[in-house]
């Protein structure tokens, strides 16, 4: 399982932007096994598939977190980027999603780019 860096997130009252890496060490092995398809261009089926990596978050996200958290985001990929903006209720949702993301093949950082926080709640900053 890999390994979360402290995420650089900031919160402008309920918007949260920011990025989560995974550590150097789980992306390390990735990287020697490139004599076929990059795992963040790996699609549902196995096949190769430019934005394989956002398909393969999107049914996960939804397995695991159910339907009503992926409607209400917008799941976007750079590489092996998974960029996230949209809304979800609170704060640790966003820090769940995000670390969820970075245990998928494939995937090295989490990007929030203006991820609206809907429930209004006291909760200090995010921390790994």
């Amino acid at each position: 399982m890999a390994r979360v860096v402290k995420p650089l997130v900031t919160r402008h009252g309920r918007m949260l932007s920011g990025t989560y890496f995974r550590d150097i060490e789980g992306s390390l092995s990735e990287v020697a096994s490139l004599s076929t398809i990059p795992p963040e261009r790996i699609g549902v089926n196995g096949e190769y598939d430019y934005y394989g990596l956002a398909k393969r978050v999107k049914i996960s996200l939804r397995s695991q977190f159910g339907p009503d958290v992926i409607t209400r985001l917008i799941i976007q990929q750079r590489g092996s980027a998974v960029l996230l903006s949209g809304k979800v209720t609170t704060c640790c949702i966003a820090e769940e999603l995000a670390q969820f993301i970075l245990t998928l093949e494939g995937a090295t950082q989490v990007e929030l780019h203006q991820l609206q926080v809907t429930e209004n709640q006291s909760v200090a900053m995010l921390s790994a």
